[in-house]
């Protein structure tokens, strides 16, 4: 089975950080066609989480039902999907959820205090801490099913050696070292001319690393000192033209959105918004979408469920909020009842999928 890199975009063969690539098999016809992930359980332990977590995160990306096969130690997704859709949700949930946001290394612990608070990360390899925020869509799926071991589990790791007393080492050591001379082989070469090697090459290690210590220290400050473009457009919003949540919203969504681009630019877009989405924030991208899809471009009222379900796998739009605007008639963005019908009618699917999920 091809093992990869954790991420895939990391070339280097000597990686540490490595999986299986994931293994499908396609059962059932017709309406009952589903697509079983066989080796999710050992993807899950090599990963460090508990294998609900990508489970859960393939059914909000490929919108189908998704389960655990307990039994078998499977995964079950509803519908036929090929290895690069099901492989694309996988890198794109280790990048979301797996990754330090400042080395990038799958080195994440999450620290769960109550159900209320956001789950928060600490990554073992700097020290960078971090949170994932409880309105994250996976968020409820951490609550119930946190993890219970602490580091990267590789693969290819060797088993931990059983500790044993001084004395015990000592007659491993003599055993290990007879045999290898019995062998002809040494693990070690113990010449002059090896010793005086080996010094010269740690007096050679401790002198790099004296004098690359001034670089590594101000890359680290320079690191620390950066700011979010987010952070920085929200204080020029806020100081420059004191503008709401409210006003950053519309304007955003105008300038970003247009009939052509809004069912491709949204995951681009949405680090933006969410410095401003609120309740009443989430009700104001849906009313610039009736308008969007209703007034300024009837021809994609097909496509309302895939464009929220973009929203909605983004973070911009939750689903309390969605539930109230699926039941109301009336738009104040959209005059025309009929118009607003018919938004509402094909934004039905993407709403029975939100409710069963």
């Amino acid at each position: 089975m091809p093992i990869v890199n954790i991420p895939k975009s990391k070339s280097d063969q000597h990686y540490r950080y490595k999986r299986e690539t994931l293994e499908l098999k396609i059962e059932g016809k017709g309406n009952g066609i589903k697509t079983v992930i066989t080796n999710m359980k050992s993807v899950s332990e090599s990963l460090n989480v508990p294998i609900e977590y990508p489970i859960k995160y393939f059914g909000l990306e490929l919108a189908a039902l998704s389960k655990v096969d307990y039994k078998n130690d499977k995964a079950v997704i509803n519908g036929k999907y090929d290895l690069n859709q099901v492989e694309d949700a996988l890198e794109k949930f280790i990048q979301n959820f797996l990754l330090c946001s400042k080395c990038h290394l799958p080195e994440l612990d999450f620290a769960i205090k109550s159900n209320k608070d956001p789950v928060a990360t600490t990554c073992r390899a700097c020290g960078n801490a971090g949170q994932i925020d409880s309105t994250e869509k996976l968020y409820t799926t951490i609550i119930k099913h946190p993890p219970k071991s602490k580091g990267f589990k590789d693969p290819k790791a060797p088993a931990e050696p059983v500790k044993t007393s001084k004395s015990s080492k000592s007659q491993a050591g003599a055993v290990t070292e007879k045999a290898a001379i019995d062998d002809g082989t040494w693990s070690l070469d113990i010449s002059q001319e090896a010793i005086k090697k080996r010094r010269e090459m740690e007096g050679l290690s401790e002198r790099f690393r004296e004098l690359t210590k001034g670089m590594e220290d101000e890359d680290e400050e320079e690191e620390e000192q950066e700011v979010s473009p987010v952070s920085i457009l929200k204080q020029f919003m806020e100081a420059d033209y004191t503008l709401s949540d409210k006003d950053c919203v519309c304007l955003l969504y105008e300038t970003f959105f247009t009939p052509e681009n809004i069912l491709t630019d949204i995951t681009k877009r949405a680090p933006l918004f969410k410095a401003f989405i609120s309740s009443s924030g989430q009700k104001l991208i849906l009313g610039y979408t009736e308008e969007l899809v209703g007034m300024k471009n009837p021809a994609l009222i097909p496509q309302t469920s895939v464009i929220l379900l973009e929203f909605y796998k983004n973070s911009l739009l939750s689903k309390e909020t969605m539930e109230e605007w699926l039941s109301k008639k009336k738009s104040r963005f959209v005059k025309d009842s009929a118009i607003v019908a018919k938004i509402k009618e094909a934004a039905k699917p993407f709403g029975d999928w939100m409710a069963s999920n």
